[in-house]
């Protein structure tokens, strides 16, 4: 047992970034600070917009008595997003971590291997499921006002919630690992094994969604009746998931202790199992691969062609992130799939007539129209520049070698613009997937879909330089696999959940308040230009700092 604790303690502080990754000057510490303090008042908003939004929800249930309906909604829907996680997160922490041929040669059994790897997933993981839960469970409470063993369930509840969703994420990678014999290529497997996961998980979403066989009678049938009865409707891959809902909604210790001995049982097979398929997989999983093709003069004189440094410095980094298969996975891509999937979805699903008609028949001429367009497009350049995680880990990724950006000949300050451009052109790729669709769909006039693209390129900007920032003043260099320099990296957070509370508080705004549009869209304009020029001083002051202490 205290092997196993060393271990872990051990794996989390590499995970974590708790190691010592320069000087520490009392100005950095002070920025640090600030910085986190920062960053909770940014927080707050998002956090306490959930909790409302689901005291309105249980209010306009309660007289149906399906309050349940959260909790249902809710454990199924973070066991999913647990599961996909886990997907991308699990091959870092069990196969593409250079600690493994350590441990391998290191007197420790292979349970002490598996479960100190799967505790510090798990623990990455709470964190993440906390930002959700929190908040929802915290509405719940103060809506329904439960008696004390409410709390007690909740909590164990949420201690068990994330192991099978890890443990069936573990098994498929283990397979994938076992079954593909060329899958050891570390750059092979970074490409193929996400998108065999992305196909599954939106499989699985589809496949075992309960509300898609329910026909009108049959909700209207269920809602009468009360007693939570529209919980049955939510289906999850997760066995343990239905008795967990069971338990908190009614307070049920017999179905507490169903969802334990499942999680139980399924945990105990997991190592069973996982012993027989991981170390078959694991050895040898740091190889890599490359080309080995002979430049012509032609491609030499191409290669070595003089340019201004800074767009020499953006096409680096550019074709860092598009030759580097986790980085095009889990930065470039999402920039395509989110326009994408939302054009499957409204192709899919063609019978919602009634709400594409009303889409056709928003009077753009009016004048709210053009607020909206402001509003709307601030907030789509907000949440298109701080997903695809590009500017958010543009200096974690750097890793060790970060000295070498001061080494080269070239400011500090010019490779922070390049490197918040190539997040920003990014953006753009999904700006152009989303308007050029919706243009020919809304048959909106030019000059509202000009505003919203004007507004959207702001916005993305401005995210992509505080992005920066964010990374500048606490980024994660210790890191042993580029994965570990995205998905375990927190920083893209900072800045995502925060730019969803604000589109989402311009949204409310615009549509709430019947400003006039020629203050509105102007004021608007006028306070993103003034925020992105704040932005981009602001990363030229706290660069001279930090970089004096990053080593």
């Amino acid at each position: 047992m205290h092997k196993l604790k060393s271990l872990i303690f051990a794996m989390l502080k590499n995970t974590f970034s708790m190691v010592d990754q320069g000087k520490r000057k009392k100005s950095s510490k002070l920025l640090l600070y600030g910085f986190l303090l920062l960053m909770i008042v940014a927080f707050l908003p998002t956090l306490v917009m959930l909790h409302f939004l689901t005291i309105d929800a249980v209010a306009l249930l309660a007289p149906f008595q399906q309050s349940g309906v959260i909790v249902a909604l809710l454990l199924n829907s973070l066991a999913l997003m647990i599961f996909f996680f886990g997907i991308f997160l699990i091959p870092a922490v069990f196969y593409f971590s250079r600690d493994n041929e350590t441990l391998l040669a290191l007197p420790l059994t292979p349970i002490d291997i598996l479960l100190s790897k799967f505790t510090v997933t798990l623990i990455y993981e709470y964190i993440t499921l906390a930002l959700f839960f929190i908040p929802v469970i915290s509405g719940y409470a103060r809506a329904t006002s439960p008696d004390i063993l409410f709390y007690v369930y909740v909590l164990v509840v949420f201690l068990i919630l994330p192991i099978i969703p890890l443990v069936l994420a573990g098994l498929i990678i283990m397979l994938i690992m076992w079954l593909i014999p060329f899958a050891k290529n570390r750059d092979f497997f970074n490409m193929i094994s996400g998108g065999i996961a992305l196909v599954f998980a939106l499989w699985l979403n589809y496949a075992l969604a309960g509300l898609s066989t329910v026909t009108e009678g049959d909700l209207i049938r269920l809602l009468i009746e009360g007693n939570n009865s529209l919980i049955a409707l939510f289906q999850s891959f997760i066995p343990n998931i239905p008795f967990a809902i069971a338990a908190v909604v009614n307070i049920d210790i017999v179905q507490l202790l169903i969802s334990l001995a499942i999680t139980a049982l399924i945990f105990v097979g997991f190592l069973l199992i996982s012993q027989l398929l991981y170390f078959r997989g694991v050895i040898g999983i740091n190889e890599t691969s490359s080309s080995r093709r002979q430049l012509s003069s032609k491609d030499f004189s191409r290669s070595t062609r003089s340019q201004k440094a800074i767009i020499t410095y953006l096409m680096k980094e550019l074709r860092l992130l598009f030759r580097t298969p986790i980085y095009l996975m889990n930065c470039v891509s999402v920039n395509v799939l989110i326009p994408v999937l939302f054009i499957i979805m409204t192709a899919a699903f063609p019978e919602e007539e009634d709400l594409f008609a009303l889409i056709l028949s928003i009077p753009w001429s009016s004048t709210m129209a053009i607020s909206l367009a402001s509003a709307f497009g601030v907030s789509f350049g907000l949440i298109m520049g701080s997903m695809n995680m590009v500017s958010a880990t543009a200096i974690s990724r750097e890793g060790q070698h970060v000295y070498f950006m001061k080494m080269i000949p070239m400011e500090i300050v010019d490779q922070l613009h390049a490197k918040s451009m190539s997040g920003f052109l990014l953006s753009l790729i999904g700006l152009a997937l989303t308007a050029i669709p919706a243009a020919l769909f809304l048959k909106a006039p030019w000059y509202i879909l000009a505003i919203f693209v004007v507004m959207a390129v702001l916005g993305s900007l401005f995210i992509n330089y505080v992005s920066i920032i964010v990374d500048v003043i606490h980024p994660k260099l210790v890191w042993e696999t580029e994965q570990a320099a995205v998905k375990q990296n927190i920083n893209f957070l900072f800045t995502m959940i925060p730019s969803f509370g604000l589109a989402y508080l311009l949204g409310w705004i615009a549509l709430t308040f019947n400003f006039d549009y020629r203050i509105f869209a102007p004021g608007t304009f006028i306070v993103m230009v003034v925020l992105t020029l704040i932005s981009i001083v602001a990363t030229k002051m706290i660069a001279r700092v930090r970089f004096d202490e990053i080593s």
